[in-house]
């Protein structure tokens, strides 16, 4: 049975506007968190900082999967919070 619509991600995701972006720090090194899902996260690494199970690398951008995940209700609290503080901003 084919969809009238095409989901390609398994998950919701917040994508954060560049000035509101939250801060990861991994192995001691400060990542810039570009977006977010229940069960993954892209960020800008520093050279060679590789947590987790990575699923894709594009250029200085990681993308992992997270074995504990973020509660869908807070994936949604960001989201709002995002819209309501950020409208206008460069995503």
């Amino acid at each position: 049975m084919s969809r009238p619509w095409r989901h390609e991600r398994e998950h919701y995701r917040i994508e954060y506007p560049t000035a509101a972006r939250p801060r990861l720090v991994v192995g001691g090194h400060v990542c810039e968190v570009i977006d977010l899902s229940e069960r993954g996260i892209r960020y800008r690494a520093a050279a060679g900082v590789l947590p987790g199970v990575v699923l894709r690398l594009t250029g200085d951008q990681v993308s992992c999967r997270l074995d504990a995940g973020v509660p869908f209700k807070q994936i949604v609290d960001e989201q709002r919070y995002l819209r309501d503080r950020h409208r206008g901003m460069a995503w």
